[in-house]
C-alpha cells in the first residue's frame, strides 16, 4: 500500500503538470479527484510537510485549485479563521437583534399597562365604575387596606357605591416579566365609601397584570397598604 507521502508526491505534481493558464485539464482533474477520494487517508502523515487531511479533501473537491504551492496550509487556515469569525459576527448580530426586539416589546407593554392604570384612575376620578369592568379578569381578587379580600363583582360594587372627590397617582412604575406585568404606585384619594363614611387615604398599591390568550391585558390581583403620615 502506498503511504500518504508517496501518494501525495504522485498526485500533486501530476495535477500541477496538467495546469495551464486557462485552468486544469478535465481528464486529469477527474483522475486526481477519483484517486483522492478512493485512496486511504492517514491523518497523521506529513503530506510532504504542507497539506493536511482537510487539505486533501479540499483538493479532491476543488480540482481547479493548485494546492501544491507554498503557503497552502496558511491559506486553508486563513479561510477557516475567516469562516469562524463570520459565524461569530452573525451570532452577535442575531443576539443584538433579539435584544432590541425584546426591549421594544417590553417598552410597548409598559406603556400599555400604564395606560390601563390611568383608565382605572379615571374611573375613580369620574365615579364611572363601568370603565373598571374590562380591566379586571374574571377571577380577579383585591386585598383591601382593612384586610378584606374582594372578588371582581365585589370590587365593582364597592366602586359604584363609593364617591370620590379627588384621586391621584404618584410614582407609577411598570415592570414586565414576559406575559406578566407588575404595576406599583402611590394613591391619594378623598370621598365617601359605600356606607357614606368620609375617607381621606394615602396608600401604596401593587397590581398584577396578565396578558390573556386573547392578547388583552387584565388585572388579576390588587393589594393596597396604608401609608401613615
Amino acid at each position: 500500500m502506498l503511504t500518504i507521502r508517496s501518494r501525495n508526491a504522485a498526485v500533486l505534481p501530476s495535477l500541477a503538470a496538467s495546469c495551464t493558464s486557462d485552468g486544469v485539464d478535465t481528464r486529469s482533474a477527474r483522475a486526481h479527484r477519483a484517486d483522492a477520494r478512493t485512496s486511504p487517508i492517514n491523518p497523521s502523515a506529513d503530506l510532504a510537510g504542507r497539506a493536511t487531511r482537510l487539505g486533501l479533501e479540499v483538493i479532491a473537491n476543488n480540482p481547479r485549485q493548485d494546492f501544491d504551492q507554498p503557503g497552502c496550509q496558511d491559506g486553508l487556515r486563513l479561510t477557516l479563521t475567516k469562516k469562524l469569525w463570520m459565524g461569530c459576527l452573525i451570532g452577535v448580530l442575531l443576539l443584538g437583534s433579539a435584544a432590541r426586539s425584546h426591549a421594544q416589546n417590553t417598552g410597548a407593554t409598559e406603556k400599555t399597562v400604564a395606560a390601563l392604570e390611568e383608565q382605572w384612575l379615571q374611573a375613580q376620578k369620574t365615579n364611572t365604575s363601568e370603565l373598571l369592568v374590562p380591566l379586571l379578569a374574571d377571577k380577579f381578587v383585591s386585598t383591601e387596606i382593612d384586610g378584606k379580600v374582594n372578588s371582581k363583582a365585589e370590587t365593582i360594587a364597592r366602586a359604584k357605591a363609593s364617591k370620590y372627590e379627588s384621586a391621584e397617582y404618584s410614582d407609577l412604575k411598570v415592570t414586565v416579566f414576559g406575559d406578566t406585568a407588575i404595576a406599583t404606585g402611590g394613591f391619594k384619594g378623598k370621598g365617601t365609601d359605600e356606607s357614606g363614611k368620609p375617607f381621606d387615604i394615602y396608600l401604596r398599591w401593587t397590581d398584577t397584570w396578565v396578558k390573556m390568550p386573547s392578547g388583552k391585558w387584565q388585572c388579576v390581583a390588587s393589594h393596597g397598604s396604608t401609608i401613615k403620615t
